[in-house]
């Protein structure tokens, strides 16, 4: 076939009309191994821009991008890679192809259909399990750790999807990948764990498109460290999504995950800074942006961080000197009268704590009536009830007891209804505490 041909298919890659772009690409992935000789680069690189052109302005190439994904891995077929003869994908190749489809898998592109672009996704998906197996077959060593890294956490990000075709295709490469045994897969980033997870027996019957079977498992990748943020991005656009059942059971899952995870301090503390990662690195995304505020609102309304509040850094201060130590007493107080249950008897316990390790903290007289109250009192009971006991602990340390901020919109709130109580909120709470 003339060079000149072959250049005429690949400009036709960036044509204005989608069906030549689709057509010439399923073309060009046709081309047999002894024209692909000497065009095996060039026709590459074709392929693999008009697979990526992501920021077109207009949707309508999408269906371009998944023929060309297509078109790549039908050469990758045709000539293998890193083999005893000519033309192969050499480990530039291999690189340039993964880079590919990872940036494929960065196409959300959305049109009056929808998230059009998870048809790109799913391509990459397929492309990239079925690429990994052979490469691993015939050049394991191209598969460094970071690469599939990379690959992992975006098939990862993708399992946790609100789309539930999406869902089910992404959940299906993981798995083939996680079980491949001819060969094993190298550099996966905790293979043992994600086979635990995901043992034959566990997932024998889960349809992977159905939410309320798929997200209880998934959620379990958040104590993974290596897919905690893509998992967590996944999960945000399910969780805040529109989709009635998907938000149920995601939201229910991720609830009860965290949950599970609020006497850890460390895995907590892990999970909060990367959801304010995620956070910082979608500012300007509304795709993003907006699911996760609906996220932030299901977890602060389930009172999630309220659970790990930092009452156990307050009482590790009372053992400094006087003045840092009034501090810590005075937010401790707040934090035995605030509305949570769980908050209270909490910070109630690890006062008690405290201060029977450090019994030097208080006069013993003092001392002893302060345990007594503390490990004596029901802190689940009724909130007018067990503030009456906190303002009595008040006047035992000689500090002075906590008084109702009252807002000029709480006033006017209070002339409307009657009452109200400011302390009962997260936002006040915070505010307090001086964060």
């Amino acid at each position: 076939m003339p060079e000149n041909l072959i250049d005429r298919f690949i400009l036709e890659l960036e044509g204005i009309n989608r069906f030549s772009r689709r057509g010439f690409s399923l073309g060009l992935g046709k081309l047999p191994s002894f024209i692909l000789s000497s065009q095996l680069d060039k026709v590459l690189a074709g392929l693999i821009k008009c697979a990526t052109s992501i920021k077109d302005v207009e949707p309508k190439y999408t269906e371009a991008r998944m023929d060309a994904i297509r078109a790549t891995m039908s050469i990758v077929n045709e000539v293998g890679v890193c083999v005893n003869h000519t033309p192969c994908l050499s480990s530039s190749d291999v690189t340039m192809v993964y880079e590919e489809l990872l940036v494929a898998m960065g196409d959300y592109t959305s049109d009056r259909r929808g998230d059009v672009g998870a048809f790109v996704r799913e391509a990459s998906m397929s492309a990239l399990d079925e690429f990994t197996r052979i490469v691993a077959v015939e050049n394991s060593n191209l598969i460094v750790p970071s690469l599939c890294s990379r690959v992992m956490q975006s098939i990862v990000q993708q399992c946790c999807q609100k789309i539930d075709r999406t869902r089910g295709v992404a959940c299906s490469k993981l798995l083939s990948l996680v079980h491949c045994t001819s060969p094993v897969i190298p550099n996966i980033p905790h293979h043992e764990d994600l086979l635990r997870i995901f043992n034959r027996e566990a997932i024998s019957d889960i349809n992977w498109t159905v939410a309320h079977s798929s997200f209880p498992l998934l959620v379990q990748l958040l104590a993974l460290q290596s897919y905690t943020y893509h998992t967590l991005l996944g999960m945000i656009g399910s969780v805040g999504g529109l989709t009635e059942s998907t938000v149920r059971h995601s939201s229910s899952s991720l609830l009860t995950y965290l949950r599970m995870m609020c006497n850890k301090k460390e895995s907590m503390d892990d999970f909060c800074s990367c959801l304010t990662n995620v956070f910082e690195d979608n500012l300007k995304n509304v795709r993003v942006i907006i699911p996760l505020l609906a996220t932030l609102d299901l977890l602060l309304s389930n009172s999630i961080f309220d659970l790990f509040l930092d009452s156990e850094e307050f009482c590790g201060l009372l053992q400094y000197h006087t003045s840092v130590r009034t501090r810590a007493l005075n937010q401790l107080m707040l934090l035995l009268g605030h509305a949570y249950p769980r908050v209270r008897k909490a910070t109630a316990d690890q006062l008690c704590t405290v201060l029977l390790t450090y019994d030097q903290l208080l006069p013993e007289d003092v001392l002893d009536n302060v345990v007594i109250v503390l490990a004596d009192t029901n802190w689940i009971d009724p909130l007018e009830k067990v503030r009456l006991v906190r303002d009595s602990l008040c006047e035992l340390l000689s500090l002075p007891v906590p008084k109702l901020k009252v807002t000029t919109a709480a006033k006017a709130s209070n002339n409307l209804t009657g009452g109200g109580d400011e302390l009962g909120s997260y936002k006040d709470l915070v505010e307090r505490a001086g964060y």
